[in-house]
């Protein structure tokens, strides 16, 4: 996990940096930490690349799973419908 993250921080082509920040959202997810995979897809979806819906689609997911997330779940909805 720390040489994603190493990884993402490298990127500069901004579709990759997204996928590769939705990536290491899904395995933060599955370790328990929610909130800062949110975090990190929200930083994914601010991204100007081709990779922005599916960041939206995974935010929606994480989000609607978590309680207290109704921002963040608000925020993948209008993301993709402005999309």
């Amino acid at each position: 996990m720390q040489a994603l993250e190493a990884r993402s921080k490298l990127e500069k082509n901004p579709t990759w940096h997204a996928l590769l920040l939705v990536s290491l959202a899904e395995l933060l997810a599955k370790q328990g930490d929610g909130d800062q995979a949110i975090a990190l897809l929200e930083t994914a979806i601010q991204l100007d690349g081709s990779a922005r819906y599916r960041a939206t689609q995974a935010l929606e997911r994480l989000a609607a799973s978590q309680a207290g997330h109704e921002a963040a779940l608000a925020n993948a909805l209008e993301t993709q419908a402005s999309s």
